[in-house]
C-alpha cells in the first residue's frame, strides 16, 4: 500500500470533505442491578444535578420535651418547690391581664 502526503493527494485531484462535527453521546455502562430492578447508570455530577436537582433540606422534628407529673410528687415537696413557681407564674400573668 503505498503512502502519499495531503499534496500529493490534492495535486492527483483529490478533494478533501469536511462534516460539521456531532457531539459525541454517552451509552450509560450497567455495574449491577438496583435493589429497584434495574442497572445502575454511572453519571456524572452535572448530569446527575439535571436529573435530580439539589437535594432539599429536611425540617428536623421537634422532640418531645421531658415532663414531670407534678400531682405524682409528694405533697411536702410539691408545695417546697413546684407550688412556689406556678404561683409566681400566676401573678405575672394576672398583672400582665391587669395592665
Amino acid at each position: 500500500m503505498k503512502k502519499e502526503t495531503v499534496e500529493q493527494f490534492l495535486a492527483r485531484g483529490g478533494q478533501i470533505t469536511r462534516f460539521p462535527t456531532e457531539k459525541s453521546f454517552k451509552i450509560p455502562e450497567s455495574i449491577k442491578p438496583t435493589p429497584a430492578g434495574g442497572p445502575a447508570v454511572l453519571m456524572t455530577l452535572e448530569e446527575a444535578d439535571l436529573f435530580y436537582g439539589e437535594h432539599k433540606q429536611r425540617k428536623a422534628k421537634k422532640k418531645a420535651k421531658p415532663t414531670i407529673d407534678v400531682d405524682s410528687l409528694p405533697p411536702e415537696i410539691r408545695k417546697k418547690y413546684v407550688d412556689d413557681v406556678i404561683n409566681v407564674f400566676k401573678r405575672a400573668e394576672e398583672e400582665a391581664s391587669e395592665e
